[in-house]
């Protein structure tokens, strides 16, 4: 119907859960929000409407695409004259933000594993006694007592990777200390496991073991000034979109989301660009200002003054009655015959050839019409 398909949940519009206090740091850099049909999807509906030959609402064509998750690309443009505004984007997987440093530490911590090789190595548990450790409040992974010399590089190193879009303050205040024994001695067991890393190209001397501080040195010194990318344009996945982290784009992404949910306009502009180049065709029908339909089949008017009995007449009822069906037709003209007798079937059978040649257009529900003039 012109409701369309139900509407998914996008993950653009979930806040933080399990009570996180995440730093408000709004993007100052405005940006445009577009959401662009993917290939594999465009192709889909061009095979659908290609296939059948009937016309589809371009706006329903348009809410398939918004339901579906993976149907869209999302593109986002700078919204400012300023030389200033940019966004800047990771190259090895294309997320964004308008925080270079928010970038930066996204590479470090989920990309190092690109670069280095990285290996656990078993050894001594610690020595001494300790009657508590610190836990972290969001995940429950233990950080070590707060007398030992691992502690501050642990909060440092978890809250890099895993709540960098967080206030380290916030973050820190939400740490929880725990005297059971239990927990005590796993951290012991957790902390005798040391992580090295090893570069995968380079020299042997280059390729010597190093823990992550150098690791992370070697990174910032010569990987993240290529990998980070400055632009005023970029189009990423919805995949990648749903993990942006920087909130004032998140905003835009959620809010841009639920405006085409609801009526995707946009979105159904660029389908018609896509559909265009994909040689189909667009045309309006309807009272008003019409609905934009996409059909295979260009609608070519036919005179039925010059056609013959069988075709004017079948022309001739649509003409009169726009919008009927093939049932609808044949009891109008045919009240008297049964559905399957020859003269229904010598009704009908100009009907196939008049649709392929667009001389009658052929609607998604089954309905029947003419086309009238330009299109």
């Amino acid at each position: 119907g012109r409701g369309g398909p139900p509407r998914a949940q996008s993950s653009y519009s979930r806040e933080p859960s399990r009570g996180r206090s995440f730093q408000e740091s709004v993007s100052s850099v405005p940006v445009n929000v577009r959401f662009l049909p993917e290939q594999s999807a465009l192709s889909g509906l061009v095979r659908q409407v290609a296939s059948t030959k009937r016309a589809y609402p371009l706006i329903d064509l348009a809410s398939i695409l918004m339901s579906k998750p993976g149907c869209c690309f999302v593109k986002l443009d700078v919204d400012s004259p300023s030389p200033e505004a940019t966004l800047y984007q990771c190259k090895e997987c294309r997320t964004i933000s308008s925080d270079r440093g928010q970038v930066e530490s996204h590479i470090m911590s989920d990309h190092v594993a690109v670069y280095f090789d990285i290996d656990e190595v078993e050894g001594e548990k610690p020595s001494g006694t300790f009657v508590c450790v610190a836990k972290c409040g969001y995940s429950g992974i233990l950080l070590g007592p707060p007398n030992h010399h691992s502690y501050a590089e642990s909060v440092r190193r978890l809250h890099t990777a895993r709540f960098s879009n967080m206030d380290f303050i916030t973050y820190k205040e939400r740490i929880q200390l725990s005297h059971n024994p239990e927990d005590v001695e796993r951290w012991k067991e957790e902390a005798s496991k040391s992580v090295q890393y090893r570069l995968k190209e380079g020299s042997e001397e280059e390729r010597e073991p190093m823990v992550l501080t150098n690791a992370e040195r070697d990174m910032r010194e010569h990987v993240i000034p290529r990998m980070v990318a400055v632009t005023k344009r970029a189009v990423v996945s919805e995949d990648i979109a749903h993990g942006i982290k920087d909130q004032g784009i998140k905003r835009a992404l959620r809010d841009e989301w639920q405006r085409e949910s609801r009526f995707p306009l946009k979105v159904s502009f660029a389908l018609r660009a896509a559909f265009k180049h994909k040689h189909l065709h667009v045309f309006k029908a309807g009272k008003g200002k019409g609905v934009n339909f996409v059909t295979a089949v260009e609608p070519v008017p036919l005179d039925p003054s010059v056609a013959i009995p069988s075709i004017k007449e079948v022309l001739s009822y649509l003409r009169e009655n726009p919008g009927c069906t093939r049932q609808q037709m044949v009891q109008a003209l045919r009240p008297e015959a049964e559905a399957d007798s020859d003269d229904v079937k010598a009704l009908l059978q100009p009907l196939y050839w008049l649709v392929d040649r667009g001389h009658i257009i052929e609607f998604f529900n089954g309905t029947l019409s003419v086309p009238l003039g330009r299109h």
